[in-house]
């Protein structure tokens, strides 16, 4: 039998002993609070390769869920952290689903629909064909897909679909309105047919590209096609990719209950051709509230400047805007976040003063474009909640969305 040399025996020896180390050392995070208080707040961060099987964090005798993709992107909730403290995790592997928690945000398909719950209660669910329109008087050409219907925590629709006045309002959705493609306008707003009966502009689903479930978010990723129809034949004008993240149930200010989704869209040139945007006051990420709010009177505005009134908040900007009013009687709603790297932000508002539709309207401030080559990337973070909106509260998660605590992988 062949016998090893010395040098292969202490390269051998050198190896056991680094893994040995490693065992006995196993990997760490420390999370630094910064200068905000952290209550219930998303974390994400990266770490290296490995196999992170059901993982887990400690620091204290209950374990903290944490959810890494295949990428080595984590997430997890800190429950609270101090502004100034900082705190240290270790990072343990577990052997099976239960050892690591159970799987709380869950996607399902549902035909064309992809829904998502928290804790087995609904938070989101996106349309990704056309759906059918609910009634014979509502013209075939209204019921495009690509968009989101939100719930409040205890249920609540708190998005409108098919509203008399706006047929095109579909829940949370996403559209430009004036246009330059190649010398044309194709309406990507409102997509229904314009005054001589032609659908102008298009935004169609393309494909399902990913969907996931874990005990800390669920969600998915895909793809659209964005169409001219003014000249002709359907010519391609974006690709746009949608990446919704869903997170389980975090506790708000006094314990109550709320529903975190983020929401980034990419949009990219189809051709050598750009996109071009002239300043116009609406278009953009679009919302339209609760039908039960079409009632004025049962419809509430809440900014992060502390605008109350719909006709003061209307084209102004503001770090983050609440819709809110009463359905099936109980007060619910649905704050948006606009994320600091956001194009011009923070974003003008759009508050429509006569319904409970906003949008962030990127182009009220001037002329810009969606050139080839460059991708037009933009980041929102979606709250619904039951009650009136808490503007403490909602101040306190845009600082955890925009100034995020600091990881260190130890």
């Amino acid at each position: 039998m062949h016998k090893p040399s010395p040098r292969c025996v202490l390269l051998f020896a050198s190896l056991a002993s680094a893994l040995s180390l490693s065992a006995a050392q196993p990997l760490t995070i420390q999370v630094e609070a910064g200068a905000h208080d952290r209550v219930n707040a998303l974390v994400a961060f990266k770490l290296p390769p490995g196999n992170y099987h059901w993982p887990v964090l400690r620091s204290g005798p209950a374990p903290l869920p944490l959810q890494v993709d295949k990428q080595g992107q984590a997430a997890f909730i800190l429950p609270q952290l101090a502004k100034g403290e900082t705190r240290t995790f270790e990072i343990v592997t577990k052997t099976s689903e239960r050892d690591g928690g159970p799987v709380s945000v869950r996607g399902r398909k549902d035909g064309a629909q992809y829904w998502f719950s928290a804790d087995e209660r609904p938070v989101v669910y996106y349309q990704s064909e056309p759906s059918e329109v609910p009634s014979p008087e509502i013209p075939q050409h209204y019921r495009h897909g690509a968009h989101l219907m939100a719930f409040s925590p205890a249920g609540r629709l708190v998005t409108g679909d098919y509203p008399p006045d706006h047929y095109h309002h579909r829940g949370i959705f996403f559209g430009w309105t004036k246009t330059d493609f190649e010398g044309r306008a194709p309406d990507f707003w409102n997509m229904g047919k314009d005054k001589s009966g032609k659908l102008t502009g298009e935004v169609r689903f393309d494909s399902l590209v990913e969907r996931w479930s874990g005990p800390v978010h669920g969600g998915f990723v895909s793809k659209h096609r964005w169409f001219d129809h003014t000249g002709g034949a359907a010519k391609p004008v974006l690709d746009e990719v949608w990446r919704v993240t869903v997170y389980d149930v975090l506790k708000g200010a006094g314990g109550r209950d709320l529903h975190i989704f983020d929401f980034e869209t990419t949009q990219t040139c189809a051709s050598d051709s750009p996109l071009k945007l002239p300043k116009y006051y609406y278009g953009g990420l679009g919302y339209r509230g609760s039908r039960q709010w079409d009632d004025k009177k049962n419809f509430f505005v809440l900014t992060s400047e502390g605008e109350t009134d719909r006709v003061k908040s209307d084209q102004n900007p503001c770090r983050w805007i609440a819709l809110s009013g009463k359905v099936d009687d109980q007060l619910c709603g649905l704050a948006i976040l606009d994320y600091p790297s956001n194009f011009r932000s923070p974003q003008t508002v759009r508050v429509n003063p006569n319904n409970p539709q906003t949008c962030h309207s990127v182009s009220e401030t001037g002329d810009w474009e969606i050139v080839p080559g460059k991708p037009y990337v933009s980041r929102y973070r979606f709250v619904t909640f039951d009650g009136a909106p808490d503007k403490a509260a909602l101040d306190s998660l845009w600082q955890d969305y925009a100034h995020p605590v600091r990881v260190t992988v130890r």
